[in-house]
């Protein structure tokens, strides 16, 4: 009798634990998880701007164009070739900025993604930060919060939409010193990337972090990449592969796959062409592993490239309108919160010498 007792209750007891109302701030808790935020922006605008869409159009859309100051005279986007999906400038100051952005939006018929290189934290000569990877060596976690409030205030004031987490991209300019340093610190540099994705989440920026090359012997064990799933479970909007990932046609782990199936992001994968290398091989890996924006500075090669991989099926269409759709969601819902007017004023009382106290407190041996 006691043996029944002891087998009925235990089954009432698992019953009442597979059926136990599950409480509001659990839920709220799960839908927190591995959730990006422009996914839930009205789908209407994004389908209506595909629709009309020729094939070489959505293919530009995949482009993010690496530019310097010479763009500011080059005519190379003055024919008529279709938009690319943003640029990324590199060395021109918050005024070179604006004023190029104020430009572009004469012209753009869709958004751009707007975004800096991983060395520009600088801006102008009243610095936020002249060097990203002093960043790395500074342990003072209330600084470096206010620092990452900073760059995404001052970013979004100069007309800026995609946020490099400037931690990670100190560190990768050094991959000597990254492959040591990752694997001691990966944790770290997780929560401090986390915290930089939900500020940009929260302004509607996109924030990228950054997956560097050396967690490669961590992807195929699940237990070992705690960095890649804290990254997704702050709801991180972009994350940017190393270009390693996709340089080397014997590479056999495909970090998109892993991303997508094994970690649950929904986000935009950012890959890189090396254009010292064969292009058409490198695009093809990159859309393999789920790129969704490819960052380039020879635009015409290779969206005249891409372009022939699709005509000739080696791509599916399919994939294409896939990817654009979300690139398309993701400015819609950054075209929520866009300021009238960008400039490059100061946004911060302390943004003037966060240089100093970022030394001042940076350890380096």
């Amino acid at each position: 009798s006691y043996i029944i007792l002891f087998a009925a209750a235990a089954i009432i007891i698992v019953l009442l634990l597979i059926n136990r109302e599950e409480k509001p701030e659990d839920r709220a808790k799960e839908k927190k998880l591995r959730h990006v935020s422009f996914l839930d922006v009205d789908p209407r605008w994004a389908d209506s701007v595909l629709s009309k869409m020729t094939l070489q159009e959505k293919i530009a859309q995949l482009f993010i164009v690496e530019v310097d100051k010479s763009f500011l005279t080059d005519s190379a986007f003055a024919a008529e070739i279709p938009e690319p999906g943003g640029f990324i400038f590199t060395d021109l100051s918050a005024e070179e900025m604006v004023s190029v952005q104020k430009k572009l939006k004469e012209k753009e018929k869709i958004p751009f993604f707007i975004s800096v290189s991983e060395n520009s934290y600088f801006y102008n000569n009243k610095h936020v930060s002249s060097d990203s990877a002093l960043i790395s060596y500074v342990s003072d976690d209330s600084l470096l919060n206010e620092f990452s409030s900073i760059v995404t205030a001052f970013g979004k004031q100069t007309g800026l939409n995609l946020l490099n987490e400037p931690v990670m991209n100190g560190l990768k300019k050094d991959s000597l010193f990254f492959s040591g340093a990752f694997h001691l610190s990966n944790k770290i540099y997780a929560k401090r990337a986390a915290f930089f994705s939900e500020i940009c989440a929260g302004e509607n920026l996109l924030g990228s972090a950054f997956v560097p090359f050396e967690i490669k012997d961590s992807v195929k064990n699940k237990n070992s990449t705690a960095y890649l799933q804290t990254l997704v479970d702050s709801g991180v909007a972009v994350i940017e592969i190393d270009k390693r990932w996709t340089e080397n046609e014997n590479q056999k782990i495909n970090i998109g796959y892993h991303l997508a199936s094994q970690i649950h992001f929904k986000g935009i994968i950012l890959g890189s062409v090396n254009e010292k290398m064969r292009v058409r091989s490198q695009l093809v890996k990159l859309i393999e592993n789920e790129a969704g924006l490819i960052r380039v500075t020879k635009y015409l090669e290779a969206l005249n490239a891409l372009t022939e991989l699709v005509n000739e099926k080696e791509i599916e269409k399919e994939i294409i309108d896939e990817r654009v759709k979300k690139i398309l969601l993701a400015k819609s819902w950054i075209k929520q919160k866009r300021i009238k007017e960008i400039s490059s004023r100061s946004v911060h009382p302390r943004q003037d010498v966060m240089e100093k106290l970022l030394t001042e407190a940076s350890v380096c041996i």
